[in-house]
């Protein structure tokens, strides 16, 4: 297969979180980050089915909060493309705490 990207993914094991909206409220899960480039990264989740084509996905290491859309998916990965930088974070954004390790939206 041709690779079609236009930037070098580099191989990681970061922890993160995906972030989204299921039509009644917000609502996030815990993912596994193993490739990541400045334009997209491959993501494994537990349960994928209920994430939507449109996520923001938080690397607490790097203190980013990314914007981006899942470009295909194969059993747990998931294969997500960065639509924008949201944030660079210090700290946990405004609306979400901290819980366990994790962060949680807070209505």
């Amino acid at each position: 297969m041709k690779e079609r990207r236009r930037s070098v993914r580099q191989n990681c094991r970061l922890c993160g979180r995906v972030y989204f909206n299921d039509g009644r409220k917000s609502k996030s899960l815990p993912c596994t980050i193993r490739d990541i480039s400045y334009e997209g990264a491959r993501i494994e989740l537990s349960d994928p089915a209920d994430i939507p084509d449109a996520i923001d996905l938080y690397i607490p290491r790097q203190h980013r909060m990314l914007h981006a859309s899942v470009r295909w998916r194969h059993g747990n990965r998931v294969g997500v493309a960065f639509a924008s930088v949201l944030l660079n974070l210090t700290a946990p954004p405004t609306g979400y705490a901290v819980l366990g390790g994790s962060i949680s939206i807070v209505p």
